[in-house]
């Protein structure tokens, strides 16, 4: 007789054996889940001393930035043609003050109500 059949022909005779059984293997799998860490930060994808992050880091200290919002651009077609160039002629700087304004105004909403 094949494992298959075998398992099948349990589940069908002794189901709250095959129920304890899965119930006590999802709780031992469930106990280790404390132990997973994931961490999406993109800083924690590089190393400590490579030339972005470094420059980044620098940035931010020199300008007391603490959100930051990354736009990674790839031009595979016409990498001669500059992308970002494109880019700021579509985006003036009108959105990107309204932009600001409000993501401004969420965080004024945010700290309001947890203030509360």
């Amino acid at each position: 007789m094949e494992i298959s059949t075998r398992a099948i022909q349990l589940s069908l005779h002794k189901p709250k054996l095959v129920t304890a059984i899965m119930v006590v293997l999802t709780l031992i799998i469930g106990a280790f889940i404390v132990k997973v860490h994931v961490d999406t930060d993109p800083e924690n994808m590089l190393s400590e001393d490579e030339a972005v992050r470094v420059f980044h880091n620098q940035t931010k200290k020199e300008f007391g930035l603490y959100d930051v919002v990354v736009l990674g651009v790839v031009n595979e077609q016409n990498p001669d043609e500059t992308t970002l160039g494109r880019i700021l002629k579509t985006f003036k700087q009108k959105h990107i003050n309204n932009q600001e304004t409000l993501l401004h105004q969420i965080r004024t909403r945010m700290w309001r109500k947890a203030l509360r």
